[in-house]
């Protein structure tokens, strides 16, 4: 840190932070973002430990100057720190995480969600339809929840139902939004048909152009217990939450002891992640390895698992790299259709190789050396 273990040494330049006027703010905010260029590029040492420093160096200006350390909170340092963690992860090796990182299968979600749908209780009810949002769409936290540095999370406005008019002949569709939902509750006339959910990705979609997605409500009979209607998930949400403005965070829910509907607030990260963990724990899982981002993983894995391409993985992840493949774990189910292609002598024969040798062309005395 440039100073002496008695602390009594101050680093070249960092008397500077003592200056309280405001035309040294950027100058601050300037200086400690190369202090974190200057740990990544010439210490080199990784975020963690970017962060274990920033932390140390906050304490001695505070400690030895008593300087106010509020700026190292600004979103210009915020950005720096998160870009430099980003970097970091995109090298090879440095993804030892999502490795580690189990997925969480759609069977703990069940069992999760049942246990929580004993519990009246808005934060409950709001961390149910959140696991089943995050799973369905393949979520990153970000695009679902609320918190102050994220401008992307999911909005009321951005999630629509469909009616269908049963009284109108021929029928008609009908667009609903999630406000008006709980006018419809109940309404014979009017049959749920579809939500429509609009997901805006601020990791790769700055613009903010968003993707759309459209689900169907599952038909009258399905078994609850091992599968869920997202559609009658999220239409029972805006019933029972009653948003009243378009801009408010969709997984949100009014104050208790408030009779006005505006004041809300939204479930905590930590709330979670430990119900996520506890489940887990409980059916045998190591808490350590699981995250909210094991629900991401689960869920692409669960495509690969019934046969999904590619694209199909990508499109519904959001994904605009190949990198969704380190996702993937194998399953008992993919091992078994390996095993059934493998086993089958129909599927590549001494036919298949004959052709291809005709195709390219190739004759005995162009084969290649065993050694080649």
């Amino acid at each position: 840190m440039g100073t002496n273990v008695d602390l009594s040494q101050s680093p070249i330049g960092w008397e500077m932070f003592s200056l309280e006027h405001p035309q040294y703010k950027n100058f601050k905010e300037a200086y400690w973002c190369s202090f974190i260029v200057y740990l990544d590029r010439n210490v080199k040492v990784c975020p963690k430990s970017i962060s274990q420093y920033l932390t140390g160096a906050s304490w001695y200006l505070n400690t030895v100057f008593f300087i106010d350390t509020t700026f190292t909170k600004s979103n210009l340092i915020k950005k720096t720190t998160k870009g430099i963690t980003n970097l970091w992860r995109a090298q090879y090796g440095n993804k030892e995480s999502d490795i580690r990182r189990l997925g969480v299968p759609l069977d703990l979600v069940m069992s999760l969600c049942t246990k929580l749908r004993k519990n009246d209780s808005f934060p409950y009810g709001c961390a149910l339809v959140f696991f089943r949002l995050a799973f369905q769409l393949l979520a990153r936290k970000s695009e679902l929840l609320y918190s102050k540095e994220n401008k992307h999370f999911l909005k009321v406005e951005n999630v629509n139902f469909t009616f269908i008019s049963t009284n109108s002949h021929p029928e008609k569709e009908i667009s609903v939004t999630s406000i008006e939902a709980y006018k419809y509750d109940g309404n014979k006339n009017f049959k749920l048909q579809s939500v429509q959910i609009e997901i805006k990705d601020a990791k790769n979609d700055q613009q903010g152009n968003s993707h759309r997605y459209s689900f169907d409500r599952r038909p009258t009979g399905y078994d609850s217990t091992k599968t869920f209607c997202i559609t009658t998930t999220t239409f029972c949400w805006a019933i029972v939450s009653r948003p009243s403005l378009a801009r408010q965070p969709f997984l949100s829910f009014p104050i208790e002891s408030q009779t006005d509907l505006s004041k809300r607030t939204y479930p905590s990260e930590d709330l979670l992640r430990n119900l996520l963990k506890d489940e887990a724990s409980q059916l045998g899982l190591d808490p350590k390895r699981v995250t909210l981002h094991s629900l991401r993983i689960g869920a692409a894995t669960t495509l690969a698992a019934k046969g999904a391409s590619e694209h199909v993985i990508k499109n519904a992840g959001r994904w605009a790299s190949d990198c969704f493949q380190r996702y993937i774990r194998d399953t008992v189910h993919m091992n078994a259709r390996v095993s059934d292609f493998m086993q089958n002598a129909d599927n590549y024969t001494i036919k298949d190789v004959k052709k291809w040798c005709v195709a390219h062309d190739i004759k005995d005395d162009k084969l290649l050396d065993e050694d080649d």
